[in-house]
């Protein structure tokens, strides 16, 4: 039932007061080549960085090459979580397995959400945006869909807006009694 713990903090609350534990590469320095952990201080009012910025902000941020944070253990997860520590709060999941549950604790895809999904850009399935006015058609299972235009696939099965081109006469609506 025993732990270290380290306790670090700066009493003052000037506006650029911080607490942080700093561990550098043997080429790094103050400015490249290390990784930063702490918190800022009740008063820190630094405007020049902005995403570390803010009273009591804490962070931990890396100036290296690839910044890694990850589980070795083999089948264990990465989980991210906010408002408690609940497992409720889980926010985000990377399971051992390497798929990602957003809102959910147990992915069963690559990619698995739990919730509305917004866009603010182009859906790319195969790298490709599509055409305007196109469609996306499924494939099958395991396959990616693909953009077609509508009337390709309309033209066969169903009325198009202005008509259809048929040769023959065609029935609409039901041919049974239901």
């Amino acid at each position: 039932d025993n732990y270290l713990q380290i306790n670090v903090k700066n009493s003052s609350a000037t506006g650029s007061a911080s607490s942080d534990l700093v561990a550098s590469a043997n080429n790094g320095n103050e400015s490249v080549n290390y990784i930063d952990m702490g918190i800022n201080s009740s008063a820190y009012t630094n405007n020049s960085i902005p995403v570390l910025g803010g009273a009591n902000t804490a962070y931990l941020y890396a100036t290296g090459n690839d910044f890694v944070i990850g589980n070795a253990t083999a089948s264990k997860p990465l989980r991210l979580f906010t408002g408690g520590t609940a497992n409720a709060n889980e926010r985000m999941r990377i399971d051992g397995t390497g798929k990602v549950g957003i809102g959910n604790l147990a992915p069963s895809e690559v990619l698995d959400v739990t919730g509305n999904v917004k866009f603010s850009g182009a859906l790319m399935p195969n790298n490709s945006a599509g055409t305007l006015g196109y469609v996306l058609q499924s494939n099958g299972a395991g396959a990616s869909p693909t953009w077609v235009n509508p009337s390709s696939v309309l033209n066969s099965f169903s009325w198009a807006l202005d008509g259809n081109a048929v040769a023959a006469n065609r029935e609409f609506g039901t041919t049974t009694n239901f």
